[in-house]
């Protein structure tokens, strides 16, 4: 989750992208959920499984996977083609497409697309980079952010621009939105991004030092747009977003690269947010990499765990983790955990306490953590993956999920592709039984 550059386009892709595909689905649901809640799922009888490939895929840029409460397992991707797919995986495997809204890079290129997914409840909330064109240059791309959702029938909804393309302060105050990242809110969903809007913060009314502030939009679960966009914090660059549903609205997580290599993580909660500085921070940690990433899980009484990666000074990445209190408030603080070599993680609420996922490169491992309702650990795991990772090999976030007798696991990865530009996405799943 890196920031970038880029003016003002006009809305005709928005045109396009309001035009939905479903390549294979079910037999039609109803367009609106309710699906079922997001509760625990009953008891499962569990057989363990080793970790397999369960799909492969040729895409541009960065593949995201994530876990419905019912146990399905969405994969998102931009094809290359440039079309926005997501993939189901249960009982059936569907395979979803917005071929309306094709993926634009060609001022950047196709590395820097990117697919953020998330699960609420049932029903999932597909969030991926493109740019729009210049009103001025087709050179000249400038970043934006779309979203979608989707049901476990098949069910879609149309590809909205997250963003809104022009900023408070007029015309010439260029939306520039990268890094998109979903997480749940309420019912429906929250997409958050980078933004780098020339005037805000307004020194001589342009933006020279590059400052991004936190910008997110929320939806309902049929992909409504139910707010403008809105600052979450200003000025920040933030290096990793995360949150929680809390109640109708979100509790928002992120991490933020301050001087002398302090990573910080900040918090805020609410069903609208206006433009404020960065709140003090939770928690603060020494990193001297570029990769970290962050995590969050709430329980039902609305405490939150919070797990974060770190590099040090010798470039070993490292695991912390803190526990936040319903509002927001420090219950136990930042302390790393003593394994080395973890990266990219994933966290997950279990009916005792968490269940924490994480990648470790040099053994070529998947690592599951079962944690007490404190966050104090009582279970660890080792899941060796089919193919070793290399220094090359990209990661995307795992992700996790927890039920009575299972814990369900899946990594995304890529390789080189055969063509310039592609990339071979490789998902694989795992399973552990509880007891």
């Amino acid at each position: 989750m890196h920031s970038r550059f880029a003016p003002p386009a006009l809305l005709l892709l928005l045109a396009a992208c309001t035009t939905k595909t479903i390549v294979h689905k079910d037999a039609p649901g109803p367009t609106s959920p309710p699906d079922e809640p997001a509760s625990e799922p009953a008891a499962e009888t569990c057989a363990p499984e080793a970790a397999a490939v369960s799909s492969e895929a040729n895409v541009y840029g960065s593949g995201a996977v994530a876990f419905a409460s019912s146990g399905g397992l969405g994969i998102a991707y931009v094809d290359t083609s440039g079309i926005p797919t997501l993939q189901l995986q249960g009982a059936t495997t569907k395979k979803l497409t917005w071929p309306g809204a094709r993926v634009e890079f060609d001022h950047y290129g196709p590395s820097y697309v990117t697919t953020s997914l998330a699960a609420n409840g049932t029903r999932f909330g597909f969030g991926w980079y493109t740019e729009r064109t210049s009103a001025t240059s087709k050179a000249s791309g400038t970043w934006s952010t779309m979203f979608a959702t989707a049901s476990p029938s098949g069910e879609t909804s149309d590809a909205v621009m997250g963003n809104e393309d022009w900023g408070r302060s007029g015309t010439d105050d260029t939306v520039v939105a990268d890094q998109p990242g979903v997480l749940p809110r309420g019912d429906g969903f929250l997409l958050v991004w980078n933004d780098m809007r020339t005037k805000e913060p307004r020194v001589m009314n342009v933006n020279l030092a590059g400052w991004h502030g936190l910008y997110a939009r929320a939806f309902d679960a049929n992909g409504e747009p139910t707010m403008t966009d809105e600052q979450v914090a200003q000025p920040t660059r933030t290096s990793a977003r995360t949150g929680v549903a809390d109640g109708e609205g979100a509790k928002v997580i992120w991490s933020v690269r301050e001087s002398d290599f302090d990573t910080t993580i900040h918090v805020r909660s609410g069903t609208r947010f206006t433009p404020a500085e960065a709140p003090p921070p939770v928690a603060t940690f020494k990193s001297y990499g570029t990769t970290d990433s962050l995590a969050s899980a709430r329980t039902a009484n609305g405490e939150v765990l919070v797990v974060a990666t770190r590099t040090d000074n010798a470039s070993q990445k490292h695991v912390g983790s803190l526990f936040l209190g319903r509002s927001g408030d420090v219950k136990t603080a930042w302390a790393d955990w003593p394994d080395v070599g973890l990266e990219d993680v994933a966290v997950t609420a279990s009916g005792t306490g968490f269940v924490v996922a994480a990648v470790a490169r040099a053994t070529s491992e998947l690592r599951v953590f079962v944690l007490d309702g404190s966050g104090a650990r009582v279970r660890d795991e080792h899941i060796a993956l089919p193919a070793p990772l290399t220094d090359k090999t990209l990661l995307h976030a795992p992700a996790v999920r927890a039920a009575a007798d299972t814990i369900d696991v899946a990594l995304a990865t890529a390789t080189d592709g055969a063509k310039p530009g592609e990339r071979k996405l490789t998902v694989v799943r795992a399973r552990l039984c509880t007891r």
